[in-house]
């Protein structure tokens, strides 16, 4: 019986997965061939001067990909996630005590990603409750068995009952780890410092939820008042100190970023004083703060102070590990992304900021050069760069950062391959920037985006951002038929949306962008 499951469960694997690419080469060729039979084929307007039409590569290749997306959404929902297996040590410990093979249990099915992964520990911890209260075991469930079930509905979803959601706010995971804190003192078990990080993770999670956006300064008093009390109780470590600083940095309050350094502050001179190891702070803990300064709202004043302020950190940051203070807060590439993102944002109020960006650029070029391998440029550093130029129209310059992009990846760094978000920074630059040579080097990268795409590049497939802000620079290039090309990427998203591709659909603000020109 057993050899035989063994190989049954291939070959139905197998079965599973023909019949995938049967679905998939039958609905292929099916959509292909409406296309091809199409009396409105989605062919645009030529990126050259001489308005040749394109052809229908980058058309299929966009319907390909729809029929693609819908077989693999369909293949992971047949897939069932099975928890990691034992190894020779973990089945030697489990076979002498239920509680460790209860807790190994929960440990993966709390972290395995599964969709009812929280309610399915939940009901396993109470099952071997039940059984230890009947006499079929010594010992009960213990402290990580209940932080393990808490973990898999801080990793879950928000709403276990979306009938709860809509009659009480009672159901959010902070609430279950709350309900599940209380049921531990209930059965005479203490709550230790990882039971309440792990509330306090309850809650940054909710913070980034958009249904929970309203109440984010009451989660965010929680969450201090929660680490006001692990700090009285000698509870508190880095990662609750951290966790505290990052529900902060993402509540988005007007103060958030002030209000976040100053329990950095805090944390730090409590280091200073104990020199307890457990409350050290670290480069997440500057991350964080440097992410709030750089998270502010679209066109909030003060933009080029906030910058000026992040970097400054930066120095703190280079100045304690220098000076061997705390070798725990070395700058990453994640520290210096975050500065580039605030002088970004900041570049609209101030052309400075932009320059500054590139200094601090440059800064990170030359310290990998010299051995420091953490602070290695990305893709994203360099996207932040040029956004940083994008808002104030200096298009030649941001395109100067992407076609060293390229560069790099040419010669075989492939963490530096641009994609849509890069192609779509320096877009946007040219829409600003305005002007007949403008609109043709904007045409230019769109026709190249759509050339690797329908080549297999699925990095760089243009989205409804890089058409807005191509029909936007051809709006203000004068043009003699500008509307013209405008109207034709028009009625190209219409059709390529029609056939499945949801995310080239034209909104208001395109179809206004074409009314404009």
């Amino acid at each position: 019986s057993t050899q035989h499951s063994s190989h049954s469960a291939p070959s139905l694997t197998h079965s599973r997965m023909a019949m995938a690419m049967n679905i998939r080469r039958a609905a292929l060729a099916t959509i292909l061939s409406l296309i091809a039979s199409s009396p409105l084929p989605c062919i645009g307007f030529s990126a050259s001067k001489s308005n040749e039409p394109r052809g229908k590569g980058f058309t299929n290749k966009v319907v390909e990909d729809v029929v693609v997306r819908d077989v693999s959404a369909k293949i992971r929902r047949d897939k069932t996630p099975t928890s990691k297996p034992l190894n020779a040590r973990e089945k030697s410990f489990s076979q002498r005590d239920p509680i460790i093979s209860l807790n190994m249990n929960l440990d993966y099915l709390a972290k395995s990603g599964q969709k009812d992964a929280a309610k399915r520990c939940e009901e396993m911890l109470l099952r071997i409750e039940a059984l230890h209260d009947d006499g079929y075991y010594e010992k009960s469930p213990d402290v990580v068995s209940y932080n393990s079930v808490i973990n898999a509905y801080a990793h879950g979803s928000s709403v276990i009952n979306p009938y709860a959601q809509r009659k009480s706010t009672n159901n959010s995971r902070s609430w279950q780890a709350k309900r599940l804190m209380k049921r531990m003192e209930e059965k005479g078990l203490t709550p230790n410092s990882i039971t309440w990080n792990t509330l306090l993770r309850c809650i940054l999670k909710e913070v980034g939820d958009k249904q929970w956006q309203r109440s984010s300064g009451q989660k965010v008093e929680e969450a201090e008042s929660i680490l006001t009390n692990m700090e009285k109780s000698g509870l508190a470590t880095t990662i609750s100190y951290n966790t505290v600083i990052s529900t902060i940095s993402k509540s988005k309050l007007n103060d958030s970023a002030e209000r976040a350094e100053s329990w950095l502050e805090r944390m730090m001179k409590l280091y200073e004083t104990t020199q307890n190891d457990k409350i050290q702070p670290d480069t997440c803990s500057f991350n964080s703060v440097i992410h709030a300064y750089a998270n502010i709202r679209k066109n909030a004043t003060g933009a080029p102070k906030r910058a000026r302020r992040a970097e400054k950190l930066i120095k703190q940051m280079e100045m304690l590990y220098k000076s061997g203070e705390n070798d725990n807060v070395k700058p990453d590439v994640v520290s210096y992304s975050a500065v580039l993102n605030a002088y970004a944002r900041a570049a609209g109020q101030d052309e400075r900021c932009a320059a500054r960006a590139m200094e601090i650029l440059d800064k990170m070029v030359k310290l990998h050069k010299g051995g420091d391998k953490e602070v290695k440029p990305n893709k994203r550093t360099y996207t932040a760069v040029i956004n940083a130029f994008a808002r104030i129209g200096k298009a030649e310059i941001a395109d100067d950062i992407l076609s060293k992009m390229k560069k790099l990846h040419e010669m075989g760094d492939d963490s530096l391959k641009p994609d849509t978000v890069c192609y779509s920074s320096v877009l946007d630059a040219y829409a600003k920037m305005g002007g007949e040579d403008a609109a043709f080097r904007a045409e230019e990268l769109l026709h190249e985006m759509e050339t690797l795409y329908s080549n297999g590049d699925n990095d760089v497939k243009p989205n409804t951002r890089t058409y807005r802000s191509v029909i936007t620079a051809l709006g203000r290039s004068n043009q003699p038929r500008a509307a013209e090309k405008a109207e034709q990427i028009l009625e190209e998203m219409e059709c390529i949306s029609s056939h499945g591709a949801r995310d080239l659909a034209p909104n208001t603000i395109v179809y206004n962008a074409v009314i404009d020109a």
